[in-house]
Parts: C-alpha cells; structure tokens; sequence
C-alpha cells in the first residue's frame, strides 16, 4: 500500500507540473507561430504558391522528423489502434486544412481569423452537452454567451467604432462585416460580399471539426491512458503527410523547386517558416499535454486556454502588424477575456 500511495503521489506531480508546462507552451508556442505565420503569408512571398497549404506541409513535416526518435524507440509500445488514430486523423487533417485554406478568401485577415476561432468554447460547449452528456450550470451558460457576445463585437467592430445609429439601423450593422475595403467603395444598399461570408462560413465549419476532434481525442486519452497524447500527435502528422502531399504535389513541387533556385530569396523565407515550424511544435505539444490531462467535465478548459491565448495572439497581431482595430473591438475583446477567467473560477 505504502508503494502504491507513492507511486500515485508521483503520478500527481507530475500532472501537477505538467499542466503549468503545458500553458507555458501553449503561450509561448502559439502566439509566436502566430507572429511568424503571418509575416510568411504577406506579400513580399507571393513567389510562394498556395503558401498556406505548404507552410502546413512544413509544419507536419518537421513535427514528423522531430519525433523519428520517440517513434522509432517507442512504437512498439503504443496502445491505441490505427483505426482510432484514422479517425482522429481525417478530423485533423480537414479541421487543419479548412482552418488554413480560408486566407483564399478575400477580406479574411489574421485577426478576423482569430475572432472567429474564438467561438470555439461555444459549439465545444454544445457538442460536449449532446456527445458526453455534459451538464452546464447556468452561470456557465451565461459565461459562454458573454464569450461569444464578445467575439461577435471585436469581429463586426474591427474597422469602426460603435454608435447609437446601429441601434436603429440594422443593416448598418450587418454592413459593417463587409471587407474595409469594400465598406468604402460601395453603398449600404449593395450586395453582401460572398466571398467574404464562405470564407467565414469555412472557419465556423473547421471549428466544429477541431470540436469534434477535441471530445474524441479526450475519450481516446480516457480509454487508453493520458500518457499517449505523444502517440496521438505523431499518428495525427504522420497520417496527414501523405493527404496532404497528394492533394497539392504540384504546388509543393514547384515551390520546392523556387526555393532551391532562387538562394538569395530562400534565405529570409527558410529562416521564418523555421521559426515557424518550431513555434508550430510546441504549439502542438502545448496543446496536447494539456487536453491529455483533462477529463469530460474539465476538457472545456482547454478552449478556455486557448481563447485567452487567441486574445494574446491578436492584440499582437494588431501591435506587429499595424492591423486595424477600433476601440469597440478591442472593448469585445476584454468582454471575451474576463468572461474566459470567470469561467474558470466558477
């Protein structure tokens, strides 16, 4: 009993400290891939084809080589069965590349693109409520909508501030989700951008993906042990290379190709997309490790760690970049911060 007593104190440490850790990478990882990510996809590398599809071949690939030595000493010893890991792979590869593909769109910008992610905690919390049988007290709920409410501010808001007029004015409101750009050229009385709207309706859809994919992964970590979120990662990156490959070869190819020509441009891109492979690693480690260690009643938490790391992320962006933001928006953004800590402590 006495070994027993130590041997699950020792197992409570090390969740203890693996938890502070894994925050720690999720900031420090993913608000710098942030950065790096988008000083590759400006337009000093249009030479780059379909430059978001091959950063996140980089990326998976890189993560793949990083890890041939935990694979190759430890496969044997790996539990989950491959049809799980296929599963968990299709989520991951079409949550992925949805998440990225909607830079095609014009109008979707870096923070756009993070505003929206951010509702997240929102459909986790009604997939969690319909798959795990979650059951959400009413100040939860609340929380959560103050949450959205906040999103739906800082994204509607981001070019201009908010005014009486709205009020009254409806379709002032909706207007104002049309490209800046755009917003300046036409009347209110114009046609909606569409193309703006599918490359929203793309970001809504790769989040109930990566949902999805959350709540799957978390019973997998139930089933099988919490210490084969490792397993899980390299099998998610391993499986989507091949996709990934095959659906873009020409793409990939060719800008394989550009890059070994052309050494002088190489050199500034190479050193940026490997920063951003490695910021991507510990990213995707951060993230891991921390949904490994939570359970069906906790597992909302992890989109809590990341809508304030989204937040981090897009004030950077913003300071970085020169990207645009009212006051109003950033008015929804501390309406989505307090409500991410208020969840937490309740």
């Amino acid at each position: 009993m006495n070994e027993k007593s130590k041997l699950s104190s020792s197992k409570k440490s090390l969740v203890n400290l693996s938890l502070p850790f894994a925050i720690v990478l999720i900031f420090g990882g993913c608000c710098n891939n942030v950065i790096s990510f988008e000083s590759l996809i400006h337009s000093e590398y249009t030479q780059i084809k379909n430059i978001t599809t091959f950063i996140t071949f980089i990326q998976i690939l890189y993560i793949i080589i990083e890890n041939i030595p935990f694979y190759t000493k430890n496969h044997k010893k790996f539990k989950i069965p491959l049809k799980r890991h296929l599963i968990s792979t299709i989520l991951f590869l079409l949550g992925t590349w949805l998440n990225n593909s909607v830079f095609k769109f014009k109008g979707i910008t870096v923070p756009y693109h993070i505003i929206m992610k951010s509702l997240n905690i929102l459909i986790n919390m009604a997939l969690g409520s319909i798959i795990l049988k979650k059951k959400y007290t009413s100040k939860q709920i609340i929380t959560c909508v103050f949450l959205t409410l906040g999103c739906i501010i800082a994204c509607i808001y981001q070019n201009q501030d908010f005014q009486l007029s709205d009020v009254y004015n409806l379709k002032a409101t909706l207007f104002s989700l049309l490209p800046r750009q755009r917003a300046n050229q036409v009347s209110i009385a114009s046609k909606i951008d569409y193309e703006f709207i599918s490359g929203i309706s793309i970001l809504l859809l790769s989040s109930v993906l990566i949902s999805l994919l959350q709540i799957y992964n978390n019973k997998t970590y139930e089933k099988y042990g919490k210490d084969t979120w490792k397993e899980v990662m390299i099998y998610q990156h391993i499986l989507s290379l091949p996709f990934i490959f095959l659906l873009n070869t020409d793409t990939i190819s060719s800008n394989c190709k550009f890059l070994i020509k052309n050494v002088g441009f190489k050199n500034s891109f190479l050193l940026k997309l490997f920063i951003n492979c490695i910021t991507q690693s510990l990213c995707v480690r951060g993230v891991n490790l921390l949904a490994s260690n939570l359970t069906k009643d906790t597992f909302l938490l992890l989109n809590i760690v990341l809508n304030s790391r989204k937040l981090v992320s897009l004030i950077l962006s913003c300071w970085v970049f020169d990207n645009h933001m009212s006051f109003t928006s950033y008015v929804g953004c501390i309406i989505t911060f307090i409500s991410c800590f208020i969840y937490t402590a309740l």
